[in-house]
């Protein structure tokens, strides 16, 4: 089950409620939202799962970040930073 963070707007102020904590108050959507991005990323490990969630009053959760993607994002990435050093490599050094 992932851990997660829910970005919430309770009384014109924004929080980012943790399990039974809450952490803010935040003026604007955008930094808590970073915040939790923020946090989700530094306590993230390969097999625990994080989510990032947007709960508004009368709608159901959107998800804006997860560690699932954050993950496969970073492999990517790892592989096309290789394929780019592979290729550089052939240009400079031609067999």
């Amino acid at each position: 089950m992932p851990q997660e963070f829910f970005v919430t707007c309770r009384l014109d102020k924004w929080l980012v409620d943790e399990g039974p904590e809450a952490h803010g108050p935040y003026l604007s959507r955008h930094d808590p939202i970073a915040d939790a991005i923020d946090a989700a990323e530094r306590l993230v490990k390969p097999k625990k799962r994080f989510d990032v969630l947007l709960k508004l009053p009368g709608s159901s959760a959107e998800l804006l970040w997860s560690s699932k993607t954050y993950f496969a994002d970073r492999r990517a990435n790892r592989l096309v930073g290789l394929e780019q050093l592979r290729e550089q490599e052939n240009v400079e050094n031609p067999a």
